[in-house]
């Protein structure tokens, strides 16, 4: 079985991360920014209710629990909106592209250690394989210009069949 992928610890917000964002009843699209990031970096939604519940949740909630609750249940009211999936997309794709010099990288090393696929994967994004798969038929177009048509239709006189003996 796989171990778990390098940087799945538990993370930390940094000092002063929350308290930057502005109130949520001033600006909830920042808030939905921030936190559809968060999500595009791997961030579980426990995590992400305990860092910002206090922007998520108006005040008014007897315990910590029921903020972290409510918390949750509007983040997963978020994730099931199309527009904040789309936030999360593309927070996740600058993300694999900012990665894509590291899995290069990798990808190189792996090839020198001797990794046949990944010199074969190395070698089709420089363009310098292709499968036998992907190969396609090439178009070829005969062109009969420059050809002199008959200009009148004859007819066959006719002729004697002849048998071999």
């Amino acid at each position: 079985m796989a171990g778990q992928a390098p940087g799945a610890q538990k993370r930390e917000l940094a000092p002063g991360t929350t308290e930057n964002l502005p109130d949520p009843a001033e600006d909830r699209d920042v808030l939905r920014k921030h936190i559809a990031k968060l999500y595009g970096q791997g961030w579980k939604r426990a995590d992400i209710a305990k860092a910002f519940h206090k922007h998520l949740i108006p005040a008014g909630r007897p315990t910590q629990e029921q903020y972290l609750r409510a918390a949750r249940n509007k983040l997963r009211s978020w994730e099931r909106q199309p527009s904040f999936r789309d936030l999360v997309w593309d927070s996740g794709l600058t993300q694999m592209d900012l990665a894509t010099p590291a899995i290069l990288q990798g990808l190189t090393r792996s090839a020198k250690r001797g990794r046949v696929d990944a010199a074969k994967l190395a070698l089709e994004i420089t363009g310098r394989h292709v499968t036998k798969g992907d190969q396609t038929a090439p178009n070829i177009t005969i062109a009969f210009a420059g050809i002199p048509r008959p200009t009148e239709v004859r007819q066959i006189a006719d002729a004697e069949v002849v048998e071999d003996e």
